[in-house]
């Protein structure tokens, strides 16, 4: 199986890397990961790979193509993690993945040209390198073969931060924003369960904005035009509203600074929420 994750949209580019692919393994089965990455948005890319190769099967091949380098002298790599296999550019978009599935078990740079197309495109190696190194190692070919291997410490790093919490404030920023206007923040949701109880209201700050939002297990238990706190299904505490962008409503960008912090409970009897 191979799967593409590129900024490419509903372009005809889609359809090039898809032939690219084809022509060397007819029988490639190919699944669409996303297209659907903002342009040049490497850690948007980062954390799409991030929340959905994890459900994949091992031994699926991802090809990546969020690339705002190509034709500069950045580096093209295929890598082993976890069972999974990965080629793109040595940009960051595929560390956070690999450190979800366990670290990376082998990595090599692209340099060995009979794996990539004849005539290679400066400005399109998702078509003439990318695919063609996927499509290659589907149907067998050894990481090894491709290239130098290289050491993890060489590559270029990506990753969503860690939150810090002081005098019971969390301070995290906006990792990803969604389609619905969902803001993804670094604090797991593991660490927020263990602080509040369901219901619970925490106040949150961010540029000049300052609201409160009560934790809730769906976005469906919020009250219209209410802000919420859910767990998303990236496994992170994310700010939204019911059926609303809670990033258009309030002005949130990717890589904006927030501070949340809960009020102490009415009843301090109330059970935590992994005690109810």
């Amino acid at each position: 199986m191979l799967t593409l994750t590129t900024d490419f949209g509903d372009s005809g580019y889609v359809g090039a890397v898809r032939g690219s692919i084809l022509a060397i393994d007819p029988e490639a089965r190919i699944v669409d990961l996303t297209h659907g990455v903002p342009p040049h948005d490497v850690r948007s890319g980062a954390f799409a790979l991030f929340s959905a190769v994890p459900y994949y099967p091992e031994g699926a091949t991802h090809i990546v193509v969020v690339d705002p380098g190509v034709g500069t002298d950045r580096r093209g790599i295929a890598l082993e993690a976890g069972g999974h296999t990965f080629v793109g550019p040595d940009n960051g978009v595929l560390r956070p993945v690999a450190r979800k599935l366990g670290g990376i078990d082998r990595v090599v740079e692209l340099t060995e040209d009979k794996y990539v197309n004849e005539d290679i495109s400066r400005t399109f190696h998702g078509r003439d390198v990318f695919a063609p190194v996927g499509a290659h190692l589907n149907v067998g070919v050894d990481l090894a073969d491709l290239g130098r291997e290289l050491r993890e410490d060489e590559l270029v790093d990506l990753s969503f931060g860690e939150p810090w919490i002081e005098d019971g404030t969390w301070t995290t920023e906006a990792v990803h924003v969604d389609r619905f206007g969902n803001v993804t923040t670094n604090i797991q949701g593991g660490t927020v369960l263990d602080e509040a109880a369901w219901g619970a209201t925490a106040v949150v700050e961010t540029k000049d904005l300052r609201l409160e939002a009560a934790l809730h297990r769906t976005y469906r238990h919020a009250e219209p035009d209410e802000p919420t706190l859910v767990i998303g299904s990236a496994g992170f505490a994310e700010l939204a509203m019911r059926e609303e962008s809670f990033a258009d409503r309030h002005g949130i960008e990717v890589g904006d600074d927030i501070r949340i912090q809960f009020l102490p409970r009415e009843d301090p009897t109330e059970p935590r929420a992994d005690e109810s």
